[in-house]
């Protein structure tokens, strides 16, 4: 994704200098904009996700899937990275490039170090600043990453430094706390070519994960919040590529993954974060990938041969009424009408215990807030209604 996401800076990096070059920037402004920038129609066709099965509807119109990106890619906080150490991430130090190219050079001698410090503001001019550092602080409070509190500990928090003055900066932040922290800009060709570079990173690593999930044909919406590795990924993404090669030669869905799978496991304890091709297929993220619409449920099933059993008008109830069906729901009603599985059981081992399972009811807002007790009554009504509904008993 490297060349659309860097085309994706050049639009972006023009409209924040604009913005930010006026007496008083109108952020609520600046944010339609990032959202019409990442609805052209180059973004739309080469970096927006699609189910491609459909088409984009609404063409007049500012697409769901732009508002979704803006908001949860653009949007979303930078974790700091383990190898930085007391570095600043790639955030902190587009805001320092922002201050170089402010149009009072009093900006220009900023710096941000971590250290032991004591908040101290020796200048009028950084009271804003210091106010809106203040309250990111106090959004964030305590929640960010586990590195994050490490660093703390050994190196201090991060500071914003000019002269005499210290402001303590949030461990992690985003590209719109960023725009708000910013300093009224001087543009010119130096600052445009200048503040390219950074903001660039920032958007690359903004989307690393984001262009991980759209290569495996995982949709941001349901996947990105999952606690899917950088690393997992990367190898899902190598399994779709090779099993894609062996389905445009005429071989089988099914089993283009499957042969593939067991080569890349054949050395490894786990996969993808699967530990073999079943528990790959069994899951609804493999499902996903495979595309279970392009083969029947009952096909995939390679350890339970009793399933070949299960009413095929009763198996199809997902494919054939999507309205009825939410993510989570699907999920329950593969595991325990085709596959025979439970939601729970006396050993825990029932569905209500896997943690695939659990991540994807985490993401559901139905869902996500119930205790298990409930979450199973409810998961039962839901499909036994769904059930008497289309097949009548």
């Amino acid at each position: 994704m490297t060349k659309i996401t860097y085309t994706l800076a050049q639009n972006l990096n023009e409209s924040f200098q604009k913005h930010l070059a006026r007496p008083s920037v109108n952020h609520e402004s600046l944010w339609s904009e990032a959202i019409l920038i990442v609805d052209k129609n180059i973004f739309r066709i080469n970096l927006l996700f699609k189910n491609y099965r459909t088409p984009f509807e609404n063409r007049g119109k500012v697409l769901t899937e732009t508002f979704l990106y803006v908001s949860d890619i653009l949007g979303r906080r930078l974790s700091l990275a383990n190898n930085l150490k007391e570095k600043p991430t790639n955030m902190h130090k587009l805001l320092i490039t922002y201050c170089q190219y402010s149009d009072d050079p009093l900006w220009h001698n900023t710096r941000i170090e971590r250290g032991f410090n004591q908040q101290h503001n020796s200048n009028v001019i950084f009271n804003a600043l210091e106010k809106e550092l203040q309250y990111q602080l106090k959004r964030l409070g305590t929640n960010y990453s586990d590195i994050s509190h490490r660093r703390r500990l050994e190196f201090g928090a991060y500071w914003f430094i000019n002269g005499e003055t210290y402001l303590e900066v949030a461990e992690e932040l985003t590209l719109f706390d960023i725009l708000r922290l910013a300093p009224k800009l001087k543009v010119t060709e130096k600052s445009m070519a200048g503040l390219l570079p950074p903001l660039n990173r920032v958007i690359e690593s903004l989307n690393t994960k984001y262009g991980l999930l759209r290569s495996c044909g995982l949709a941001p919406e349901y996947w990105l919040e999952s606690k899917l590795t950088i690393t997992e990924l990367k190898e899902l993404k190598k399994l779709r590529i090779e099993a894609r090669k062996l389905i445009k030669q005429g071989r089988p869905t099914h089993f283009s993954y499957q042969k593939i799978f067991t080569e890349f496991i054949k050395n490894a304890k786990t996969y993808g974060g699967f530990k073999d091709f079943f528990d790959f297929v069994s899951s609804l993220l493999g499902q996903t990938m495979i595309d279970i619409k392009e083969e029947t449920l009952i096909d995939i099933q390679l350890e339970a041969p009793e399933t070949k059993a299960v009413d095929n008008l009763l198996t199809q109830l997902p494919s054939e009424y999507p309205h009825d069906f939410n993510p989570v729901l699907t999920y329950v009603f593969i595991s325990l009408i085709v596959k025979g599985l439970t939601l729970h059981s006396d050993d825990e081992n029932g569905l209500i215990n896997d943690p695939h399972f659990m991540d994807l009811v985490n993401q559901h807002p139905d869902y996500a807030t119930l205790s298990k007790p409930k979450l199973i009554r409810i998961l039962q009504d839901q499909l036994h209604s769904i059930i008497k509904k289309h097949i009548g008993h």
